[in-house]
């Protein structure tokens, strides 16, 4: 048996947001045999779990490698869900069959594309202490229900995102 696990984007597991133009594919090899090792991998990229829409593959290539095999010459759009899979052959020509179908979501891929207000305190508020930070908030509502969400923030990783019901 000669199969493929672990795959991941960018070191994780189906990531979301991220802001790389070329991702980067890594994946693990299982074998229960001893001495099996890689001779050619297939990559294939699509945009939708069913992979009737193939937009990327990189059909067989020979190589042992992999760690890192950078998906090139995919022209990726912002703020969306590329479904990938991998298949591999060992050097008896033994193939893995595709791998399971994981998924990485693009974030934000040019500067422009940030567009929101600044939160910050007002201008005249006093501090009792120097070494205090003020508790900076924005709440806001939904008038129907949500499908799909996604928050884009920044503050140098210093922020908490809350959720409230009701």
């Amino acid at each position: 048996m000669f199969t493929i696990s672990d795959v991941r984007t960018e070191y994780k597991k189906n990531p979301i947001g991220i802001d790389v133009e070329k991702p980067r594919i890594s994946w693990k090899m299982d074998s229960d045999q001893r001495g099996i090792v890689q001779s050619a991998y297939q990559i294939q990229v699509a945009e939708d779990q069913d992979f009737e829409n193939v937009i990327w593959d990189s059909d067989e290539v020979r190589s042992d490698e992999n760690i890192h095999i950078e998906i090139k010459d995919l022209q990726m759009k912002t703020r969306t869900r590329y479904y990938y899979r991998v298949q591999a052959w060992n050097q008896h020509g033994e193939g893995t069959g595709w791998s399971e179908i994981s998924f990485w979501e693009t974030g934000l891929l040019s500067k422009g594309e940030w567009k929101a207000e600044w939160i910050s305190a007002p201008s005249d508020l006093e501090l009792v202490e120097d070494t205090q930070s003020p508790i900076l908030r924005r709440s806001f509502s939904l008038n129907a229900p949500v499908a799909s969400a996604r928050i884009y923030a920044t503050a140098l990783g210093i922020y908490h995102l809350h959720e409230s019901l009701g």
